[in-house]
């Protein structure tokens, strides 16, 4: 499909340019020469004077790229567009170029490092400098999910509080409480738990919630006393 044009001295014959294999390559009055499938032919030009010369002609088949879109993954990690994987069964020996739009007119800046979502495009160029069509590569980066933990933010000392995350579908807790969304604590101290939990696409997330311990009353009863049946005393705390 590729075109160069050929040209001859002298004043051109009324038919000057002639393919000895057009199905090869085709050739017009002005020596434009058209390829048409990979092989060989010979382009002959004549001139007024019914002498020709002849040149060998070779039409290289154009490269073929094939794209393997990448293993999705999650944010803020990034993917690596230049890595053999993603166009492993391509023709051998092309050199890549990367493009964010289907008519590969704007370049990738990095491919070895996208960010962003979306679709980008490969071509192939070989070393002939035949070049492949423009092929479509999808990039998915997920973003983290977020979590929350329900429960009471105070207790007493010596009492415990269930702690429970949602919406995941996996739960790690620190201090390696538990791997359920709900776990039971009794703190001593004022106390920070966190939890990751794991989407469906095994994105982790983390919610952390602090637990206050308040402290118990004191009473003070002051001396040991006896007292009868009707009486009253009063105790301070």
């Amino acid at each position: 499909g590729n075109t160069t044009t050929l040209t001859g001295s002298s004043t051109p014959a009324a038919n000057p340019w002639n393919s000895s294999n057009p199905g090869i390559a085709s050739v017009s009055a002005t020596g434009l020469v058209t390829g048409v499938s990979p092989g060989t032919t010979i382009i002959t030009y004549t001139n007024s004077n019914g002498c020709s010369s002849s040149v060998s002609f070779v039409v290289n088949a154009a490269p073929v790229v094939f794209v393997t879109n990448p293993t999705p993954i999650c944010n803020p990690n990034t993917v690596d567009l230049t890595v053999a994987s993603i166009t492993l069964g391509s023709s051998p020996g092309l050199s890549y170029a990367y493009y964010t739009d289907p008519s590969a007119s704007v370049s990738l800046s990095n491919p070895a490092i996208v960010g962003t979502s979306g679709s980008y495009y490969i071509k192939g160029t070989d070393s002939n400098g035949c070049t492949s069509s423009v092929k479509q590569v999808n990039v998915v980066i997920n973003a983290l999910p977020t979590y929350t933990i329900t429960g009471n933010n105070s207790v007493c000392a010596g009492q415990s509080t269930t702690l429970t995350a949602s919406s995941a579908t996996s739960y790690l807790w620190n201090n390696g409480l538990g791997n359920t969304n709900s776990i039971t604590v009794a703190p001593t101290a004022d106390t920070t738990y966190s939890v990751t939990g794991y989407d469906n696409n095994g994105c982790p997330g983390t919610a952390t919630y602090t637990v206050i311990v308040k402290p118990l009353p004191n009473i003070n009863a002051g001396v040991d006393q006896n007292i009868c049946i009707g009486s009253s005393v009063t105790l301070s705390g």
